[in-house]
């Protein structure tokens, strides 16, 4: 009885030590590559080439935007939350699933507007250059997550 504990003993321990070692790996590779001087890829500023006075504007209107933003998202999460209420029930009210899904879908509608608008500010702060970057940056990434999501 005594050797089965010490036994399960040693083999949990072995295991954590185990998933430790494996969960550090990719960690000490990046330290690694930053201490030969290998550059990460670089941040949509950088990309973009903004200027300092782009930079504090993007920043600004990134603050302007998260402010009006929040709120609706705290919203959306909690209409969220009571629609999983509604779905998970016993007897589901059909009606009331409904409602839950039309509340929802005006919050998401505010936000989407926010997000449109705060994108044409930006939009307008950009050189020609810069806006043709900022376009194609953006539809690739709306490419990636789409072939994303149909990889799924």
């Amino acid at each position: 009885m005594k050797n089965q504990l010490l036994s399960v003993l040693g083999v949990t321990i072995m295991a954590l030590f185990i998933s430790v070692a494996v969960s550090a790996q990719p960690q000490e590779q990046r330290k690694e590559k930053a201490h030969q001087g290998i550059e990460r890829e670089h941040g949509p500023a950088d990309q973009l080439k903004l200027t300092d006075a782009q930079k504090a504007q993007f920043k600004d209107l990134h603050m302007q935007m998260f402010k009006e933003v929040k709120p609706l998202k705290d919203e959306l999460r909690e209409l969220e939350a009571h629609h999983q209420t509604l779905v998970t029930q016993n007897s589901p009210d059909i009606e009331a699933i409904y409602k839950s899904i039309d509340k929802m879908s005006v919050v998401k509608t505010k936000l989407a507007k926010i997000q449109a608008n705060y994108h044409q500010k930006m939009r307008a702060l950009l050189t020609d250059e810069q806006r043709v970057m900022f376009d194609q940056r953006r539809d690739n990434g709306m490419r990636r997550n789409f072939a994303i999501k149909m990889a799924k």
